[in-house]
């Protein structure tokens, strides 16, 4: 995430990205009809010399599918698919500051990572089936417990009810923690 759709800004994304999950060799923008604006501000990024410089330096290349085309990008689209309908449920309606939004993404990317890609059986003698996790880290990712199993000890500034409510809105549910 980012603040504005500044080349600096995003020089700054990549950086952080190529970090925590090294640098990509190919990374494909969508230019649908629908997204316009976004694929002239992500044109105009990617012309920028010092985005150029960065990427040509890292080997990295940019590649924009063609307009009209949506059988270029089935094989992502439904990722991005399961990414958003994973916010809504999610977040729905609810204002979130940057870190919430932050915090929620990277619990969903986790998740999303987390799903089994080859068979799964009733067998419990099978091995461990496959996940995107596997391949990026060599195992699977653990997410924090969640506070429905766990009696968190808070700090003495913060009241139990507020986190308690926080953790109600981020999570989406109507569950009783208490």
């Amino acid at each position: 995430m980012t603040p504005d759709m500044s080349a600096g800004a995003f020089l700054q994304v990549f950086r952080r990205f190529a970090s925590c999950r090294s640098c990509p060799k190919l990374m494909i923008s969508d230019n649908g009809s629908n997204l316009v604006a976004g694929e002239a501000c992500l044109r105009k990024i990617w012309n920028h010399p010092k985005v150029r410089t960065a990427l040509n330096q890292r080997q990295c290349h940019w590649k924009f599918i063609p307009p009209r085309a949506p059988w270029h990008r089935g094989f992502y689209e439904r990722m991005i698919g399961m990414v958003k309908r994973s916010l809504w449920k999610t977040l729905h309606c609810h204002k979130v500051d940057l870190q919430e939004l932050q915090t929620v993404a990277i619990e969903i990317e986790a998740r999303v990572n987390n799903r089994p890609l080859s068979y799964v059986s009733d067998d419990v003698l099978q091995c461990e089936p496959l996940r995107p996790a596997h391949l990026m880290y060599g195992r699977p990712l653990s997410t924090l417990v969640s506070l429905t199993d766990e009696e968190p000890e808070d700090p003495p500034y913060v009241r139990k009810s507020d986190l308690v409510q926080r953790f109600k809105h981020l999570s989406g549910g109507n569950k009783s923690v208490e």
